[in-house]
């Protein structure tokens, strides 16, 4: 009876914080590609108002933890209290929020078969897991952790060794692997070294009075952590890859040592070592703050990353410059970097609003996720790929929603409720309800929600991912069958990481109907024009510049979401021959919930350049006569596709290719084509696709699709002349 008295007030409990706390709903937001999306401290940092090295706070622990306050069970939203706060539920649970059972999987393996452990192996090193453990140990009492957590997850919290025991062994683990090289790897090694140093350099025995770390141990672990930090930095300078070579970014890692060790008062390190410490954090200032980051939210600062989500590694590893096997090199950076970002935001003090973790790329991080992940359960299929078995393919990008529902600004806290959502009904449940070598990040970095909205009801549709130049479409977020497209125009090509399709679009609706990413025009029997050779971080974001061989747009000039469609125009001039290609535009009306009207507008700069409109379709299309097609995918979709211009052209068809070559040679060519999604049982009778029609009134083009109709202007003017009654 009590067991269940107080799973009824652990709900009731859940059902109150779920009610105090819940966001608003966020209505579409504008995003531009020119805005500023940095953080506030990052720009007065980049201002010269202050340095990073000004704003180190003073107590320890400050990586990760912010002291005292994140270990009391007290303040909502801290370390502890997602630990302790209300009764044990099953994580499956939607209303459960707490990390008991995260924890309760870390300490138990602190206190079994991690423990004893040392030296530069995988058990070795976890001394962040035996130093979480003690920290239990320690408030055992306060938290009151019920033994079983939860009563069907078999994780026990039940420890059999002290606080001391676990706060010696952690010692010597550090002491054994604070600055492996070789074996690990150095960024991972530079991320957890500081912060087991930083964790135990104030923490005393259970006795109040005995440091965990004694003199020569501080001053030991100080000098090898510095070593670690001046082999990393060696090896940076300015060079390395900004957006291709996750590996070479990782190198500028070093800093977080100086977060950790940098004593503001001078007190408890040499003044030789307190000096290397502040000549990092001014170098975070010049690399982070001044390079890396202005270039990753240039290219991602209203969500985004340019080769999708599909590669995340476990630790952070390098290769050398010019390699082209070794580390990472292919991982999502963004998410990669999301705990460096959130040691700045802990170590300096700042509001989580305010903070270097809130800038662009990682603030709208969380809506990329969710739009990224198909209706067919996968992420979508760009750039370089990990299996989909990897846990940290779905555990990485988490990373960068860590607490960040408790931030004071709105959005923020919309974006934690979505990705709550996703978290339980995206992500594979053995790995974000279950755990193994990532169950410690999964506590430190993982967020929970109760009772989260669907994205429909949190107000999600189609989403403009200004900066990356992506439009990302979709009729809805919680079926199998809903549709989901995207169209990508970008202003520049970020790497070599990035697919090159300029103009392109793909659709899935039960299954892919157009796929790839090549769906687009080519110009006289070539793709788009090569980029080789990207930006180093010396060069810095500016590299990336209209006119500059990176220019492959100039990108997407128009955006509009409405209720009843949406409208995008994209510019990919750039991306072509210029001695070719004067001129392609590409507008695309998206009528929800299934059809797609594209007018793509061409001029070349010989009449004879043969202009071909391009898509690959999922199967091989059927030709119903009257310039009409249908591509039945064998999941359940079909596409109808009818031509409306040109309105004669040469069309070759086949299960790899759909091609549409005007007959007529002119410089100038116009392609138009209505497509509609539905269940491959539809007939005609209930697709409305195939009985569109255009006029053309000059340079004017009135499109009619059912009761929809529009008009474009090879100008590039768009006017949306209505649809069914009630309908904007």
């Amino acid at each position: 009876m009590s067991r269940v008295i107080s799973l009824i007030i652990s709900i009731t409990l859940l059902s109150t914080l779920s009610t105090l706390f819940k966001p608003e709903i966020t209505s579409a937001r504008e995003f531009s590609a020119t805005a500023d999306y940095s953080s506030e401290i990052e720009k007065q940092i980049r201002s010269g108002k202050t340095t990073t090295a000004n704003l180190i706070v003073r107590d320890h622990p400050r990586i990760w933890l912010r002291g005292a306050w994140d270990l009391d069970k007290n303040n909502l939203g801290s370390f502890a209290w997602r630990i302790a706060h209300g009764s044990a539920c099953d994580p499956e649970d939607p209303s459960c929020d707490d990390m008991k059972d995260e924890f309760s999987c870390v300490s138990e393996a602190a206190d079994t078969y991690i423990y004893g452990k040392t030296g530069k192996n995988t058990l070795g090193r976890r001394y962040l897991w035996t130093i979480v453990a003690a920290e239990g140990i320690a408030r055992k009492s306060v938290w009151r952790l019920p033994l079983t957590v939860p009563w069907s997850s078999g994780h026990f919290y039940n420890p059999r060794l002290t606080e001391d025991q676990l706060l010696s062994d952690a010692r010597a683990k550090l002491l054994s692997a604070v600055d492996e090289w070789d074996g690990y790897v150095g960024a991972h090694t530079a991320l957890h070294g500081a912060a087991g140093y930083d964790w135990l350099v104030n923490r005393k025995y259970s006795n109040g009075t005995t440091p965990v770390l004694s003199n020569a141990d501080r001053v030991d672990l100080q000098n090898r952590l510095i070593k670690l930090a001046e082999m990393m930095k060696a090896d940076c300078g300015g060079k390395g890859q900004l957006l291709g070579r996750a590996d070479q970014i990782y190198k500028y890692f070093y800093p977080v040592i100086g977060m950790a060790l940098y004593e503001p008062d001078g007190k408890g390190i040499s003044a030789e070592n307190n000096r290397k410490a502040r000549e990092y954090l001014n170098d975070f200032d010049v690399y982070w703050i001044g390079k890396i980051i202005p270039t990753l939210n240039e290219q991602g600062g209203t969500g985004g990353w340019q080769s999708g989500l599909c590669h995340i590694d476990e630790f952070p590893s390098w290769g050398y410059y010019g390699s082209g096997s070794e580390g990472s090199q292919n991982d999502t950076l963004p998410y990669s970097v999301a705990p460096l970002l959130y040691a700045h935001y802990t170590a300096t003090g700042q509001s989580f609003a305010n903070s270097l973790y809130n800038t662009g790329f990682l603030k709208y991080a969380g809506e990329f996720l969710n739009h990224m992940i198909y209706p067919d359960g996968h992420y979508v299929p760009i750039g370089p790929q990990t299996d989909k078995e990897e846990r940290y393919t779905w555990i990485g990008p988490l990373f960068s929603q860590a607490r960040r529902r408790f931030s004071s600004d709105p959005y923020d806290r919309w974006a934690g409720e979505l990705i709550g959502w996703v978290r339980n009904q995206k992500l594979p449940d053995e790995f974000v309800n279950e755990g193994s070598y990532d169950m410690f990040d999964q506590l430190m970095f993982e967020e929970k929600y109760p009772n989260p909205r669907t994205p429909e009801q949190l107000g999600c549709g189609t989403r403009h991912f200004a900066k990356l130049g992506w439009v990302a479409m979709r009729s809805g977020f919680t079926s199998s069958k809903d549709l989901a497209a995207l169209f990508i125009c970008q202003r520049y090509h970020w790497s070599d990481l990035n697919p090159y399709s300029q103009n392109s679009f793909h659709i899935m609706r039960r299954g892919w109907l157009i796929k790839g990413n090549k769906n687009t025009i080519y110009i006289g029997g070539q793709y788009q024009r090569p980029v080789q050779g990207y930006p180093t971080v010396a060069q810095g974001a500016q590299a990336y510049s209209p006119g500059s061989k990176y220019d492959v747009g100039p990108g997407i000039w128009a955006f509009e979401s409405h209720k009843a469609y949406d409208y995008v125009k994209g510019d990919a001039t750039h991306a072509y021959d210029p001695t070719q290609l004067k001129k392609f535009t590409r507008e695309l009306v998206y009528i929800k919930p299934d059809i797609f009207v594209i007018f793509d507008h061409v001029i070349t700069a010989k009449q004879d350049i043969e202009k071909k409109w391009v898509v690959v379709p999922a199967a091989s299309p059927t030709d119903l006569g009257h310039n009409v097609l249908r591509i039945t995918n064998g999941h359940g979709g079909a596409l109808w596709v009818k031509r409306l211009l040109p309105l004669s052209a040469s069309v070759s068809l086949s299960g790899s290719e759909i091609a549409v070559v005007p007959k007529q040679k002119a410089t100038e060519a116009v392609f138009l084509h209505v497509m509609q999604a539905v269940d491959s049982d539809k007939g005609a009778e209930q697709v409305i696709a195939d009985d569109a029609t255009v006029a053309a009134e000059g340079d004017h083009f009135l499109v009619k699709v059912g009761s929809y109709k529009m008009r474009f202007n090879k100008d590039g003017g768009f006017e949306w002349m209505g649809g069914p009654p009630n309908t904007p």
